[in-house]
């Protein structure tokens, strides 16, 4: 009976030094994926990555809500591909840190494809107002930022943002914009999402 739990504890510390290794290994990736992320050629292999690793490690979570918003901040290149992906791990991986970066950029198209009210309103083609619904009420006070100071095209994709968040401080928010809104089109695009 000794050999057999002498030999179940060797293989349980076995697993935990795995473990902590596979996390170790993980955080020291962050830095080279974090260059692949933007790099045209491993953006998309890299965005994955990260991904993963941030949903299994807390430490590269952490060290992506660092990183992430400068690359955000700094705004589209020519490829956009890597700055997009950095976007979407922002939303994917729910990074408050990042809101205000994302809502400077709402305005961001990449859509190739036809227009339609249906893509404006589920902001198809903006992948900062995506992220900023998928990080949610921790967003609103950045949509609300871009509602009090943008253009009207901002102000559009703000209030489809907080409309797609749908809680109820986006629905306060765009209330109390709503007085304050001088485009009527949008005022009426407003009451109704309130109901």
């Amino acid at each position: 009976m000794l050999k057999l739990t002498t030999g179940t504890a060797i293989l349980a510390c076995s697993i935990l030094l795995m473990d902590l290794a596979l996390l170790v290994q993980g955080s020291n990736q962050v830095p080279t994926l974090l260059q692949k992320l933007q790099s045209v050629q491993h953006t998309n292999e890299a965005a994955e990555k990260l991904l993963k690793l941030a949903n299994s490690d807390s430490k590269v979570r952490e060290e992506l809500v660092v990183q992430l918003a400068p690359i955000l901040d700094k705004g589209p290149q020519d490829p956009a591909q890597p700055w997009t992906n950095a976007m979407h791990l922002a939303g994917e991986l729910k990074i408050t840190e990042a809101a205000a970066p994302l809502a400077k950029w709402i305005r961001f198209n990449t859509g190739t494809g036809a227009l339609s009210l249906s893509r404006e309103a589920g902001l198809v083609d903006y992948p900062a107002g995506q992220a900023l619904v998928q990080i949610g009420d921790s967003a609103v006070p950045a949509l609300v930022e871009v509602l009090n100071r943008g253009n009207v095209y901002e102000r559009w994709n703000a209030a489809y943002a907080l409309n797609l968040i749908g809680s109820a401080q986006a629905k306060t928010a765009l209330r109390d914009h709503l007085k304050r809104e001088t485009d009527s089109t949008m005022r009426d695009f407003i009451q109704k999402s309130l109901g």
